[in-house]
């Protein structure tokens, strides 16, 4: 029998740091050598000794820092602990899941909670996981966490929690669901799965990280009485932390200032990258074809994407000392990152094309678009690779990152689709909120196919287009390391992963050119996929020739 804590109102802390040591012991004996030590095991046997002599409750990660041994890392652990010992309480599994004495009266009282729950974050220990907005790690949290799956024993399978993707406003596939739950267990550790049935609940960690993505989604504007039902259910269906306990762990914030006001109005404006043009002569050409098909458009200097569509009000203006007096704007869930044929082979020969990918993915936007310029036959083009490589690039665009992919063959084609795309969002738009923009005649033809899966215009979560750029911006210079990197990418099929694996034993040119010119070999093997003979010749080649001009004939 484990020794009784001093304070008996902590041995249910106690009992979850004994499943911590049990859980990295059984990943240190399974992964690791024979005889290897975990120094994780060792600070949580530390801290666990520490929570058994004092004398006092303990009731958030800050009060258990001051003890010995435990440090920001393990105080984040124990705060999410203890967020989910008062979820479990509110829905009554507290008496279930532990046996807690009441003091004696002879020890302290019980404090009412804190109000600092939160421990403070510094560079130590692991990062907090927290998803982009509206990408499919964000739902499978936001889902488990009002789907209360909270412990190992309120676990719900993955149908029932693709189910409640859905109703929140996921647009994707089971089988997305699938690829994406194995990063959530595997790498982030905010999912667990249950070894019997392989239901899903939330971690530790996965509550911390629901618990930041759930408040930044409450802080959110909500939408008039004029929206849909779904929209009305969604909002119905929202965790109300003022009505629990929990709403005294999350820090006290100023109230949004996005928040909509009755009476609003709003302009669709499409913003078009100061560097797409469609003449070198006259480059206001392409602004001119759009404002000719009634397009409000301006043209700015873009961090990510080629055009992005913003919801503008005339009636919100700023306060703030640099934008004093502007309109607000609002940046939608749509980006465009335009490219022809020529641009997009060189893309992939230099691997901006993937960079350029990562991006896209990761700035939070829900709808992607790839539009692609040229002519339909990409094998007539004259590119430095194939006409079959481009389109294969295309359809992984279009399958494997979820991107809507356009190809048109003339400017008037690319014109004409970003009319359909802005037609539609003001269309969408007039159905939930007050917008100054026209509404399409009845008779225009109706849009494309694709963009009718287009149906969330009104952002879920209202982001400021100043600070989305200033988030998504580009890096203005690459550091000598990123640019070692780049370096080896060139080598054909050397992915990112093998790339990163290399670097680490390798950190500059001069170290891997010294390590071949020895006569030593060179590890290409990465923890993602096999590298073959070929990139392994032309590396050591690379390293070794005394010259690189082509050998005579």
């Amino acid at each position: 029998m484990p020794p009784k804590c001093a304070n008996p109102a902590n041995e249910f802390l106690a009992q979850e740091m004994e499943k911590l040591i049990e859980r990295d012991g059984a990943k240190t004996n399974r992964r690791g050598p024979p005889g290897q030590v975990n120094h994780a095991i060792t600070s949580y046997q530390r801290a666990l000794y520490s929570i058994r002599l004092h004398p006092e409750y303990i009731e958030s990660g800050e009060q258990a820092k001051a003890l010995k041994g435990i440090g920001n890392f393990i105080a984040q652990k124990i705060n999410a602990i203890l967020i989910r010992l008062e979820a479990a309480a509110m829905h009554g599994e507290a008496a279930a899941t532990i046996d807690v004495t009441a003091p004696t009266e002879d020890m302290q009282p019980k404090k009412p909670a804190s109000k600092k729950r939160k421990a403070a974050t510094t560079n130590e220990g692991p990062r907090m996981y927290k998803p982009a907005k509206g990408k499919q790690p964000w739902y499978v949290l936001m889902a488990l966490w009002e789907m209360v799956a909270t412990t190992e024993g309120r676990a719900v399978d993955a149908y029932a929690l693709w189910t409640h993707m859905k109703e929140l406003g996921f647009d994707g596939e089971r089988h997305q669901v699938t690829a994406c739950l194995s990063s959530l267990i595997n790498a982030h550790h905010v999912v667990g799965k249950r070894v019997d049935d392989g239901k899903l609940y939330l971690t530790l960690d996965g509550i911390q990280s629901a618990t930041e993505c759930r408040r930044e989604y409450l802080n959110a504007p909500c939408v008039g009485t004029t929206a849909p039902s779904t929209t009305s259910e969604l909002q119905d269906q929202s965790f109300d932390w003022s009505s629990t306990n929990l709403s005294k762990w999350i820090p006290p914030r100023e109230p949004p200032r996005h928040a909509l006001v009755d009476g609003d109005q709003w302009e669709i404006v499409l913003l078009l990258d100061h560097r797409e043009m469609i003449s070198r002569s006259n480059r206001s050409v392409f602004e001119r074809k759009l404002l000719e098909a009634q397009v409000t458009c301006e043209v700015r200097s873009l961090g990510i994407g080629d055009m992005i569509w913003i919801a503008r009000s005339p009636s919100r203006l700023h306060k703030g000392d640099e934008c004093c007096g502007k309109p607000e704007e609002f940046v939608l869930d749509v980006v465009v990152e335009r490219k022809n044929v020529s641009d997009l082979a060189s893309s992939i020969i230099d691997k901006r094309y993937t960079e350029q990918k990562a991006r896209l993915k990761d700035c939070g936007l829900r709808y992607v678009i790839y539009l692609v310029e040229g002519t339909r036959s990409l094998s007539s083009q004259a590119t430095c690779i194939r006409g079959s490589s481009l389109q294969t690039a295309l359809t992984r665009t279009q399958v494997q990152n979820n991107f809507l992919v356009f190809h048109g063959s003339t400017h008037d084609e690319t014109v004409g689709f970003l009319t359909a795309i802005h037609r539609h969002i003001v269309h969408q738009f007039h159905r939930h909120l007050v917008c100054v923009n026209a509404p399409p005649r009845l008779t225009l033809p109706t849009p494309p196919p694709p963009l009718k899966d287009f149906t969330q215009m009104v952002p879920v979560t209202w982001q400021p287009h100043s600070e989305f750029q200033t988030s998504f911006r580009k890096k203005a210079a690459l550091t000598v390391g990123e640019i070692h990197q780049m370096m080896l990418m060139q080598v054909p099929r050397l992915g990112r992963a093998t790339v990163s694996n290399v670097a680490a034993s390798f950190p500059t040119m001069a170290s891997l050119w010294t390590h071949v010119r020895a006569g030593k070999d060179v590890d290409l093997r990465s923890s993602t996929r096999r590298v073959g003979e070929q990139s392994h010749t032309f590396l050591m080649e690379l390293c070794r020739r005394p010259s690189y001009a082509p050998p005579k004939a």
